[in-house]
């Protein structure tokens, strides 16, 4: 992200930012990998599904028209080549047609993004509920559709929390999306500028927050 963007956006491991308020969420293993450890597993699981040298794995990655999205997209596929063999068609369609191509269901891999509503995590799990409208990834997990039914009725935040954590686990156990990165926005803020934390999901700053440090 950093050669490609070069705006600080920090890699992901969850759908969820882990700021978001009521979100407890805890970095799975893989995370903590090297690059080369990572390639390992995941050549050992292609190795598993059939797919090697004699026989790469290629699927199409489709992307909506900017030139960022296009720059993220060659990089994906050149790294995904570099490092496992796998061979990536790249796709580029118009927003509209982009987004019907992907709530019906029409493609391999596709990028995708969210910002949130509300500061709460169900503002991002909710997509991936199986009748959700916005599952372009058609994700259909009866699991996780019980763990976000029950935190409905979740007695404390610490209990909500837990089921928030369990949920994105889930998430990462089926595959049903690849995190890549989390937005950021880029401010000038003073030194003296006291309660600005900048991790809202919103992107909201409040006033009443802020307060000059004696300087």
């Amino acid at each position: 992200m950093h050669k490609v963007k070069n705006q600080g956006d920090l890699p992901a491991y969850s759908f969820t930012p882990p700021y978001t308020d009521g979100a407890k969420l805890t970095p799975p293993a893989w995370f903590g990998w090297s690059q080369e450890k990572r390639n390992e597993e995941a050549k050992k699981l292609l190795a598993e599904a059939g797919y090697g040298p004699g026989k790469p794995l290629t699927f199409s990655l489709l992307y909506n028209t900017s030139d960022l999205h296009k720059k993220l997209a060659i990089a994906a596929a050149s790294i995904w080549k570099k490092n496992l063999g796998v061979n990536v068609k790249l796709v580029n369609q118009e927003w509209k047609t982009f987004l019907d191509t992907r709530h019906q269901g029409n493609y391999d891999v596709a990028r995708a993004g969210w910002c949130a509503d509300y500061n709460e995590p169900s503002t991002f799990l909710n997509m991936m509920l199986s009748d959700s409208s916005s599952n372009t990834p058609h994700y259909k997990s009866e699991a996780f559709d019980k763990l976000m039914a029950n935190v409905l009725t979740a007695k404390s935040k610490d209990e909500r929390a837990a089921l928030y954590q369990k949920a994105e686990v889930q998430l990462d156990k089926d595959s049903a999306i690849v995190p890549v990165y989390y937005y950021v926005n880029a401010r000038l803020v003073k030194p003296y500028v006291g309660g600005y934390t900048g991790k809202d999901p919103l992107d909201n700053v409040y006033d009443k927050n802020l307060y000059i440090i004696k300087h």
